[in-house]
């Protein structure tokens, strides 16, 4: 958690939401819908159950820059899922990979947040 904040301070990336939360299945069936019948999930509803089954940080932050979520995605990828991920599939760390899916995911997780 604390190397995830110290990303975004060295980044220059401002925290606008954040929580720390167990999801039901059914939050992951459809945060991860338009993954559920992609051959690179052949076990979707296992993922999900792995997912339901902790408490996980959610976040959302922004940049000066207009490609905020390359640079997450590039941070995410790079630094934190080769460090911490337990393998290909069983992986908590998300990085929206397109203006598109952060505007469909944030409101999922933040509600009341405007995107």
């Amino acid at each position: 958690m604390s190397e995830l904040i110290r990303l975004n301070i060295r980044n220059s990336l401002r925290l606008v939401a954040y929580q720390l939360v167990q999801q039901p299945v059914e939050f992951w069936f459809e945060f991860y819908s338009v993954h559920a019948n992609n051959p690179a999930f052949p076990d979707f509803r296992g993922f999900a159950g792995w997912l339901s089954s902790m408490p996980l940080p959610f976040q959302v932050v922004e940049s000066s820059g207009d490609d905020t979520v390359v640079l997450v995605r590039r941070l995410v990828v790079a630094t934190l899922r080769e460090k911490y991920q337990a393998n290909e599939r069983e992986t908590c760390l998300h990085a929206s990979d397109s203006d598109a899916a952060a505007a469909r995911e944030i409101p999922l997780v933040f509600p009341s947040l405007r995107v």
